[in-house]
């Protein structure tokens, strides 16, 4: 095998040939980097997105949760109960308001303010009272 010499390697190293290719690998490289720089900003960004959907999803969980623990408490269940269905526990005693007519008013001017409240009640209630038919 020939002994190369150092004007050779030195040669090799100043061509314009070399200089070209390595030229062309560097900006290949520089390319690569700054596609692979975009790719990860945008991956970074829809990673905080969906971290932000996941935090919002998870408080919708806990409220539905607390929700669905509200709905099945005892509590709920008699309340909905009497209001829909119009039930009573036993031993209660159910008291029915008829409002009527809301346009009705109760006619103050004419009860005596200084009288007592009972008194006021009993004249209300035997003055606006319904008449037989």
């Amino acid at each position: 095998m020939p002994k190369r010499s150092p004007h050779s390697l030195s040669r090799i190293f100043s061509s314009r040939n070399l200089t070209l290719i390595l030229i062309i690998i560097f900006i290949f490289c520089l390319i690569s980097l700054v596609n692979q720089t975009v790719k990860y900003f945008s991956i970074k960004k829809d990673i905080s997105s969906l971290e932000t959907q996941i935090k919002s999803l998870e408080d919708k969980g806990q409220q539905l949760t607390t929700s669905l623990e509200n709905v099945q408490s005892d509590f709920y269940k008699e309340r909905e109960a009497r209001l829909k269905f119009g039930l009573k526990l036993p031993g209660e005693k159910v008291a029915v308001i008829d409002l009527g007519d809301s346009s009705k008013t109760i006619d103050r001017s004419s009860s005596n303010t200084d009288s007592l409240n009972p008194l006021q009640w009993w004249q209300y209630f035997f003055k606006h009272a319904p008449t037989p038919n």
